[in-house]
């Protein structure tokens, strides 16, 4: 789970979308697995597929039995990467990271705007700060520090921070109510 933790935070990919393999029905992948014993009927083992209202979001269970793991151990692994990546602390690291090799990427790096071209306001700004930096002090101390990194070193990308920003809170947001808080991480 760390290397693949690693990985992302390396590929500088700023929101995912991450979870356990889940073995749709009458896939060629479903009769391999049932063959190999390891397929575990839904409608058993997780109720929730009776009525069609499983959220793969809500990484709480598997559908299948890993070969090198529990059930339990890949659950636990994926909820862990989840809050490592969804943390302020991931967060702010990835996109730094981001920021720093942009220009290995993208010829036109130095000259970004946000995709409409729009500028930002005073008011629009404040908004943001008000919405996204002051919701606790662990928000202020990550946003503020990156924020900061970037009017100085990348100003151009201000637009785009503001726009990751939202969405990270949005996924942060959403973590932290399926699987707790991730700025409250163990370890692997």
């Amino acid at each position: 789970f760390m290397k693949m933790y690693k990985f992302i935070q390396k590929t500088g990919v700023l929101i995912t979308s991450l979870g356990p393999l889940v073995i749709l029905p009458r896939t060629p992948l479903e009769k391999r697995m049932k063959k190999e014993g390891r397929f575990i009927d839904q409608e058993l083992y997780h109720p929730a597929f009776k009525d069609k209202k499983f959220d793969i979001n809500k990484v709480d269970t598997v559908n299948f039995i890993p070969k090198h793991m529990t059930g339990e151990e890949l659950v636990q692994g994926t909820n862990w990467i989840l809050k490592k990546i969804y943390s302020h602390k991931g967060f702010t690291e990835r996109y730094w990271y981001y920021i720093k090799n942009l220009d290995k990427h993208y010829k036109n790096a130095k000259s970004y705007k946000n995709e409409n071209g729009a500028k930002l306001s005073f008011n629009m700004i404040m908004k943001y700060f008000k919405e996204i930096f002051f919701k606790t002090p662990t928000h202020f101390y990550y946003n503020t520090k990156l924020f900061i990194k970037i009017l100085l070193f990348r100003p151009s990308l201000i637009n785009s921070f503001i726009s990751y920003l939202a969405a990270h809170d949005h996924m942060y947001i959403h973590y932290k109510k399926v699987i707790g808080d991730p700025n409250k991480v163990g370890k692997c």
